[in-house]
């Protein structure tokens, strides 16, 4: 993940991560949200339940003292949401 975001994520930044269904992005990032020391991570999700998101973290022994999530579902196109 460091290679692929050019030496890793900025402090205080966003990344957004996206691909096909079952690929395991939640997986991953829920892996890594439980290797950064002391930091308070929003985790924003359209798809997955909190719920959902609660029962991943707990089998992969990822703490949730310090993740808060989101959960969105986006009904409008971006393209129409941002006018581009």
């Amino acid at each position: 993940m460091d290679r692929v975001l050019g030496g890793g994520a900025v402090r205080g930044s966003l990344v957004l991560v996206g691909g096909a269904p079952g690929i395991g992005k939640s997986t991953l990032l829920l892996q890594i949200c439980g290797n950064i020391p002391d930091a308070k991570i929003l985790y924003v999700t359209g798809e997955e339940s909190q719920r959902q998101l609660k029962m991943r973290s707990q089998r992969l022994g990822v703490s949730s003292d310090e993740l808060s999530s989101l959960q969105k579902r986006i009904s409008t196109p971006l393209h129409r949401a941002w006018r581009i």
